[in-house]
């Protein structure tokens, strides 16, 4: 019995290192497949995220509006898209806004002609930016100084909406941030300090649920996007005039339109302080003089009709 004991000894010895190693095995490949499960499902993920979505895909139920901007209005929800072509982007172009219907005493009336600017449009990364340009400052292009242009200046993007598909020729958004909102034009006024409530009739909050498209003309030249804005305010002090009917609803019909800067011979006129005119202020960043403006007045250009033939065909 007493020469049995170190057999037995080392039998279970080697059984307990066996069963040790045979659990240590199955604990690694445990791991193993948790980890090739893991990397199986990153590489579904990643493959969704990188699957390529065509346009088409995406204005499957739309109208096609076409023009200077081209637009994509879905025929079931209302929603609209922008198709942004790569030769408008680094662009400038000219935006004015009118209120076509909305409360009097807040001069939101017709055919009110309220904002004009110029903006620009950029891609950064995935996402379409609108930016405002600055077009208060000159420079001098044969003066050095003129190379610091656009330092200190702050950007203004007042949109940066992610690119939902694309082409060879350009990127389709979702343009619904664009229109439907206050990004172009704020249209609800910012009433000054120290008036008492009530005094002034209030349009109340935005809602956009209840904001729609009105109309869409796009030529191709100009676009022409309206719009019926909602503004709710559950207890107004104030009631407004006649023509509201119920001053905790209001709708507001604004006219966005962007237009293509035209290229033509149309030269800037510089103001002169003795007449009286609407005009633009304007610095000259360049200057050296105590008083560096270079302000021009508002005009059309205006030709004689055979005069503009004539400088066409020139």
């Amino acid at each position: 019995m007493t020469k049995l004991k170190p057999t037995l000894l080392l039998s279970l010895v080697f059984l307990f290192i066996t069963s040790s190693t045979f659990a240590q095995e199955k604990t690694n490949r445990k791991k193993k497949n948790k980890k090739e499960i893991a990397a199986a499902k990153l590489d579904s993920i990643k493959a969704k995220k990188t699957a390529t979505v065509s346009i088409n895909d995406k204005i499957k139920s739309s109208k096609k509006i076409e023009g200077l901007f081209t637009m994509y209005q879905d025929t079931v929800t209302g929603n609209m898209q922008l198709y942004i072509k790569k030769n408008q982007l680094n662009k400038e172009f000219i935006y004015q806004s009118y209120s076509m219907n909305g409360p009097t005493a807040l001069f939101l009336n017709q055919s009110m002609h309220r904002a004009t600017s110029i903006f620009n449009i950029k891609k950064a990364n995935d996402k379409i930016e609108f930016g405002l340009v600055n077009t208060a400052f000159y420079y001098d292009k044969k003066n050095a100084v003129s190379k610091t242009a656009g330092t200190d200046i702050s950007e203004a993007i007042f949109l940066a909406e992610k690119i939902v598909a694309q082409d060879s020729t350009g990127f389709l958004i979702v343009a619904d941030g664009l229109f439907l909102s206050e990004k172009l034009d704020p249209v609800k006024p910012t009433m000054p300090p120290g008036i008492p409530r009530g005094a002034i009739f209030n349009l109340g909050n935005f809602n956009s649920a209840k904001s729609k498209y009105h109309s869409i003309r796009s030529f191709p030249n100009n676009t022409d996007v309206v719009v019926d804005l909602a503004y709710d305010n559950p207890a107004p002090l104030n009631g407004g005039g006649d023509d509201i009917t119920d001053a905790r609803y209001i709708r507001v019909r604004m006219q966005h339109t962007f237009l293509e800067i035209p290229e033509n011979n149309f030269k800037s006129r510089q103001d002169d302080p003795r007449i009286g005119y609407f005009g633009q202020t304007i610095n000259d960043q360049t200057s050296i003089k105590p008083t560096p403006y270079k302000d021009i007045i508002n005009r059309w250009y205006l030709k004689k009709k055979i005069l503009r033939q004539l400088s066409a065909n020139l």
